[in-house]
């Protein structure tokens, strides 16, 4: 079994005995047992946890720092042969100061230890702040580096290191960033810790692991609530909040962060960290405790409605400002009656209302040909009478037939030059109208049509301003079912839900008896798949084989690994192959993370993709 990258992280806040370090050590030492069994390759534990940290004047008691000194030692022997790395935290004396020091052990060592900034957990000024420059320190005879700005990194790269506070500026910028707490819980506590997470992570492009103290600790003055969150790149994977023991447990995506960053995506180590370079094997596992949506580009289904009118609105947006700038008057596009020209046709109306225009300066051209079916045709004239545009058809069967003619093509004969030759001549009709109108030419292909140069070249390809460009399919689908939902118009909401249910179709091929005779996803695979692997490869970086194994997770019980991964090798042929489309396509607005326009992905026009399909052999 692959790792494929993955790094299951545990957070968990065992029940902790005031001032009994022995049996702080042995709920310690049970917290590992556990992790292990749940093959954890990191365990990060409360703040004091070897004491709780509610022990105030005690923590200047011999006894007790002796105790909790024996209890660290032992807590890292306890890490032997377990193959994982412990976070724990303990009173530390120290040069007539004591220190409330975070340390992260394994296999019977400590690696290193990060004093933390005194804060909320222990108030009465029993702590010092650490002031001095990374150093060591002998501990029972062992020289361990010591200090804030600790980086703990394998010898591959992996990094990990502890947060000396929540504050800005308590981060050290490495892709596992761990926070032992122990602060008192509050009424907005538990959203701030988990929107603290969030950012952090987002900010850093890294995981954060928040672990606090919870049962045992003293109700003196509050009561911790033993939260522990794990988030990834402003994203909580997995989160305790419940009062008690909390425990949480996920495997967070090393490889994606690693490469997002390389993107220059996140935050970046200090200029010179004191870096604890140690061995370490990540745990291979046979389940994944990850969600896997099927539609990432729509994220987790209550974020879909706000999703699709944040990218109504970056659409429309960005076509009123185009046509103010450019002091062009009117849109011009073509419609089919499919999804794409449908969400562009809506978002030039929005774009006019905007900019506090008539509707009749958007002008929708209907061109049917030889491929064209009644159900799309009539559609496209539905929608249009709907919004109350300039609708005008445009047969342009007579003069494709007459070009096919004139370079001496059989008609019938249905290649690729007779469906090419439809699509040119629908662009060129556009452009003629354009002119004759000062109109600006609004592109319909969506980013998916562009991943796999499901485009016409120098045919829908082009256009003068492309609103979808970076709009895969399945989003394209979501926001016009989300704007049928809300129009307040049956009409136009029938139309709509009638455009989402007709297959997919560049109606290129004669249409048999007014039917759809060509159905994209009956040829390249189902848009889901093509859009999913799309977002892992672009986003995340993920290999072949990686992106196969996710699929296969989250399309269980749906697709077949046959099917899975006989697209996944089409996916990846076609986006290799058409790059050069990629290369001149129009301008357009990005509405996410993702985008294949030139300036935000750049590869050879001329690349085969034999090479990176090697990692599924």
């Amino acid at each position: 079994m692959e790792n494929h990258g993955f790094f299951r992280i545990m957070a968990v806040s065992p029940e902790v005995y005031p001032g009994d370090t022995e049996k702080c050590l042995t709920g310690v030492r049970n917290t590992i047992d556990e992790a292990e069994k749940r093959q954890a390759s990191l365990l990060v534990l409360p703040e004091l946890c070897l004491t709780s940290a509610s022990c105030g004047d005690l923590f200047r008691m011999g006894y007790l720092l002796k105790g909790a000194e024996k209890a660290a030692l032992e807590t890292a022997e306890y890490t032997k042969g377990k193959d994982m790395i412990v976070c724990f935290s303990f009173p530390l004396q120290l040069n007539g100061m004591v220190y409330d020091a975070a340390a992260l052990a394994l296999n019977g060592e400590i690696l290193g230890i990060v004093p933390l900034k005194p804060g909320r957990a222990c108030p009465d000024g029993v702590f010092s702040e650490y002031c001095g420059d990374d150093t060591f320190i002998d501990l029972s005879g062992t020289e361990i580096p010591f200090g804030k700005g600790l980086v703990f990194r394998t010898f591959d790269d992996m990094e990990i290191s502890i947060a000396v506070g929540r504050e800005n500026g308590a981060y050290s910028g490495a892709a596992v960033i761990v926070i032992p707490d122990a602060s008192p819980a509050s009424v907005r506590g538990h959203a701030d810790v988990r929107q603290d997470c969030e950012a952090v992570s987002r900010n850093e492009c890294a995981a954060v692991v928040y672990c606090s103290a919870g049962k045992g600790e003293t109700t003196a003055s509050g009561v911790c609530s033993g939260q522990t969150v794990i988030a990834e790149d402003g994203k909580v994977l997995a989160e305790a909040a419940q009062f008690g023991t909390g425990c949480s447990i996920a495997d967070v995506d090393l490889q994606a962060l690693s490469y997002r960053r390389l993107r220059g995506c996140g935050g970046r180590s200090p200029e010179d960290p004191t870096e604890v370079f140690f061995s370490f094997d990540i745990k291979q596992h046979d389940d994944l405790i990850r969600k896997v949506i099927t539609r990432p580009f729509l994220g987790e289904d209550d974020e879909i409605a706000e999703r699709c009118d944040t990218v109504f609105e970056i659409q429309s947006r960005s076509l009123a400002g185009r046509l103010s700038k450019t002091g062009i008057q009117k849109a011009v596009l073509g419609v089919s009656g499919g999804l794409d020209s449908t969400l562009a046709l809506l978002v030039s109306v929005k774009a006019m209302e905007i900019l506090g225009r008539d509707r009749k300066h958007v002008i929708a051209v209907s061109m049917p040909c030889f491929g064209t079916s009644d159900k799309t045709k009539s559609n496209a004239g539905r929608i249009s009478e709907s919004l109350g545009v300039d609708f005008r058809t445009v047969d342009i069967s007579e003069s494709v037939s007459q070009h096919l003619k004139d370079i001496g093509h059989d008609l019938d004969t249905a290649d690729t030059a007779y469906e090419n030759a439809q699509a040119r001549e629908r662009t060129q009709v556009l452009m003629d109208l354009a002119n004759m109108e000062n109109a600006l030419v609004v592109g319909t292909g969506d980013m998916s049509e562009e991943a796999l140069g499901w485009c016409t070249f120098n045919g829908d390809h082009m256009s003068m301003y492309n609103v979808n460009c970076s709009v895969t399919k399945t989003l394209i689908r979501a926001v016009v079912s989300h704007y049928a939902d809300n129009c307040g118009d049956p009409k136009l909401r029938d139309a709509l839900y009638d455009i989402v249910a007709t297959p997919v179709s560049p109606e290129l091929k004669p249409s048999s008896q007014g039917e759809i005779a060509q159905k994209t996803e009956e040829i390249l695979g189902p848009y889901d798949a093509h859009d999913f692997f799309l977002y892992h490869f672009i986003r995340n970086g993920s290999s072949p084989k990686k992106i196969l194994y996710l699929a296969e997770t989250a399309f269980e019980g749906v697709y077949t690994h046959e099917q899975l991964s006989g697209w996944l090798k089409l996916f990846f042929r076609r986006f290799f192959q058409n790059q050069f489309k990629r290369n001149c396509a129009p301008d357009g607005p990005a509405v996410g993370s993702i985008s294949l326009s030139y300036t935000d992905w750049k590869m050879p026009g001329d690349l085969s993709a034999d090479a990176i399909l090697r990692d599924l052999d």
